[in-house]
């Protein structure tokens, strides 16, 4: 299952007349959250995004760049991890020269990803310097471990996305007349450090911009501290103080209880309770 399957929220922001800075909007979000913006402009006037979260978290990914027309669009993606609870606001981009341009905020609930590595690998800048029908995204190497989320960035001067390769679908699109961009993922989720193919996405004809990354997948949890006498996995009736390692247990992922089904007794038992 892709972490993208988890999305909890996707916030679009765009201006249909040309900025030198952008009030670019998140969501709200509590800790332990994934929040990825997804940037597009109209030129290749350079772009620097915002430089930590909303809250000033430490920013795991930050890119802008474009395919190098010289008059094509900046694509860029910035991502964090919320450390507490935040509510909806804006955080500013910054743009050399009025532009058009939008952003695709995505909000991937804490639990659905890799908590400790979330971006697995990130590719280099691809797209069109010269008007085609083909939007090509990056080829790149992803991460070390199987079951990775492949996730692009897609960006055009100014032509909408007209078709969509097969396991690839858009979750977030948006066209100002002046600039469209789209964020894309593959449905199929990689292989071990799997070589990713570069596909096109189709347009009526026009310069593009695209960039990629890669989401770590989540950990099964692992329960250890579990009766020590015994194996680690074996419950008996009455234990405690049992811990469970992996994002969806850890202590900042909330609250709540763990339980076990006892098969000769038909019945639950509550083993730890935070």
């Amino acid at each position: 299952m892709t972490a993208t399957k988890h999305v909890a929220v996707i916030t679009q922001t765009n201006n249909d007349t040309a900025q030198t800075t952008a009030a670019v909007r998140h969501p709200d979000y509590i800790d332990g959250d994934l929040i990825i913006q997804w940037w597009g402009s109209d030129d290749d006037d350079a772009v620097t995004a915002a430089t930590s979260g909303a809250n000033g978290e430490t920013l795991l990914h930050s890119f802008t760049g474009d395919s190098g027309s010289g008059a094509g669009p900046v694509v860029g993606v910035i991502a964090w991890v919320g450390d507490a609870t935040i509510t909806a606001g804006t955080q500013n981009w910054t743009i050399a020269a009025a532009e058009h341009w939008h952003v695709h905020t995505l909000k991937i609930r804490r639990g659905a990803f890799d908590a400790t590595t979330p971006i697995a690998s990130n590719s280099a800048v691809a797209g069109n310097s010269a008007n085609s029908t083909n939007v090509p995204t990056p080829a790149w190497t992803a991460g070390s471990t199987a079951g990775q989320t492949v996730m692009c960035g897609l960006v055009t001067d100014a032509d909408p996305i007209l078709t969509v390769p097969s396991d690839w679908r858009i979750i977030s699109g948006n066209d100002t007349g002046s600039v469209a961009g789209s964020v894309a993922i593959r449905d199929t989720t990689t292989t071990a450090s799997e070589s990713i193919s570069s596909v096109n996405f189709t347009i009526a004809s026009d310069t593009s911009s695209t960039y990629g990354i890669t989401l770590n997948p989540h950990s099964n949890p692992v329960v250890t501290s579990v009766n020590a006498s015994r194996n680690s996995r074996h419950f008996s009736w009455g234990d405690t103080s049992v811990t469970i390692e992996g994002e969806n247990f850890e202590s900042t992922q909330g609250t709540g209880v763990v339980e076990v089904w006892n098969s000769e007794l038909g019945t639950t038992q509550q083993v730890t309770n935070r």
